[in-house]
C-alpha cells in the first residue's frame, strides 16, 4: 500500500474538506506546541492519505508540490453523483468529468492546498463502439 502525506497550512481545514466536502472517512487530533492539529488521516474505501502542517511557508514543502493524486471511487459511490455533489458544494473542478482512453471515467479537482485530485471509476465500453464516438452517458 502507497499511503501520500500532504504538507498542508490547516490540518483542521483540509481534514474537513476531504470529510464534510469529499465524504471521506477521518480523524486526527496530534496537537503540535502551538495546540493546533499537525497530523490527520482520511479515507475513502481503501483511498487513505496523510495530512501534515507544513512548517512555513519558507519550508521545503510549498503548496502543491506537484503532486496529483488518483482516486479510484468505491463501487458504492457513482461517478457522475459524485460530481455533480462536489459541483454543487463548489468544489475546484479543474477537469471536467470525461471518459479515459485506460476505462476509467474521471474528473479533477483541487483542495485547499492546490493539490490535484483525479477523480475515477472504473466503466466498461460495448467493444462495438469505436472510441471516437464514446461519449459520457
Amino acid at each position: 500500500m502507497f499511503t501520500p502525506v500532504l504538507r498542508v497550512r490547516d490540518v483542521e481545514q483540509s481534514l474537513a474538506f476531504y470529510t464534510r466536502v469529499l465524504g471521506f472517512q477521518g480523524e486526527g487530533g496530534l496537537p503540535g506546541l502551538d495546540g493546533k492539529t499537525i497530523f490527520a488521516e482520511a479515507w475513502l474505501g481503501d483511498a487513505r492519505i496523510m495530512l501534515a502542517r507544513r512548517a512555513g511557508e519558507s519550508s521545503l514543502f510549498p503548496a502543491a508540490c506537484g503532486v496529483e493524486l488518483y482516486l479510484t471511487l468505491p463501487d458504492t459511490l457513482e461517478i457522475q453523483q459524485f460530481y455533480a455533489a462536489l459541483k454543487a458544494r463548489q468544489v475546484s473542478i479543474v477537469e471536467d468529468l470525461h471518459d479515459e482512453l485506460w476505462g476509467d471515467r474521471a474528473f479533477t479537482i483541487a483542495d485547499p492546498d492546490g493539490y490535484r485530485l483525479i477523480i475515477a471509476q472504473p466503466i466498461r465500453y460495448a467493444a462495438s463502439v469505436p472510441l471516437a464516438q464514446r461519449h459520457i452517458a
